[in-house]
């Protein structure tokens, strides 16, 4: 390189024709290394045009593309949507349960022979939860129609689907996913958030209505929330031996007892998974409780068998 053959030049003792020689060499280095300085100014420039050109035409286009895509918009960044708010699409009115309700009270009171204990444990305004056990298929529209107030209830998805989905809709219910619930838990949400009532069964399937399992659900809407639950005890809807599909004869003798408001808080300090556990603890054994309570002040027994737990298959260990 010019450069360093300069320095070992200059490194050597001059005398004479190798002085002139020297003094030659270091001139010639010196107008080498300027022009390569010249060459490289010359192209760092050009370089950096033909970057910002490239640059600018690559933002052309692409401003092109957007501007093809959107309409000659700019294109607005993705918004990240809060879970926990439905599209207001999927929210159920209130009008819904203002008039199903009374198909609930008919079905109760002339149908069956529902006597209702304590109704008026159920707050006549404001958010609130209520959390009934769970036998037969008939638990919701009684629950329905003897609350002093309308009702969205959630309701297993399948039931849906056929003739009965558009009643259903119409009617103001929740449709769940029992593999997951995410839309129904946070369509519930939105329902309280607006000042309404909410309806779950904490079991998640009929059976023996003994609370001997409890899904989280009705915890997290009642943390997340700050509603209220009301538990409700319903006995007499599926005897031992019906299916959990049968529905009650005519004038059967039905019992509904309604317990007193629970609230459930978040404690400082404590992580919200075992907040979660214990506000669902909590809610299960004041529920089971007042089952207990109800079938010994009634007479009404609870199924002694579980059909749905006995018709699972059997897992090999």
């Amino acid at each position: 390189m010019a450069g360093a053959g300069g320095t070992e030049s200059t490194g050597g003792a001059p005398g004479g024709d190798d002085a002139a020689r020297t003094s030659e060499a270091a001139r010639t280095g010196e107008a080498a290394r300027t022009g390569e300085a010249a060459r490289t100014e010359d192209a760092a420039p050009t370089g950096e045009a033909a970057r910002t050109e490239d640059s600018a035409r690559a933002g052309s286009t692409a401003l092109s593309s957007d501007a093809v895509r959107s309409g000659d918009a700019p294109r607005k960044a993705a918004v990240r949507r809060d879970v926990t708010k439905p599209p207001l699409a999927t929210i159920p009115g209130p009008s819904g349960p203002a008039w199903s309700r009374w198909v609930g009270r008919f079905l109760a009171k002339v149908v069956w022979s529902t006597r209702v204990v304590n109704g008026a444990n159920l707050p006549l305004d404001g958010p609130v939860l209520v959390a009934a056990n769970h036998t037969g298929l008939m638990d919701g529209p009684v629950v329905l129609g003897v609350a002093r107030r309308p009702l969205h209830i959630l309701v297993k998805d399948s039931m849906f689907r056929g003739p009965l989905g558009p009643v259903l809709r119409a009617a103001g219910q929740i449709p769940v996913d029992r593999q997951g619930g995410r839309s129904a838990l946070t369509t519930a949400l939105a329902v309280l958030k607006r000042g309404g009532a909410v309806g779950v069964f904490p079991e998640g399937n009929r059976g023996r209505g003994d609370l001997a399992e409890v899904r989280a659900g009705v915890a997290w809407l009642a943390l997340t929330s700050g509603a209220p639950v009301v538990p409700v005890a319903v006995l007499g809807t599926r005897r031992t031996g019906q299916k959990v599909g049968a529905i009650p004869g005519f004038r059967r003798r039905l019992y509904v007892e309604v317990g007193e408001p629970i609230v459930v808080e978040r404690t400082p300090g404590v992580s919200g998974r075992v907040t979660l556990e214990a506000a669902n603890r909590e809610i299960r054994d004041a529920l089971s409780a007042l089952v207990v309570g109800a079938v010994e002040r009634s007479g009404i027994a609870l199924p002694l068998d579980d059909p749905n737990r006995e018709n699972a298959p059997r897992r090999d260990v």
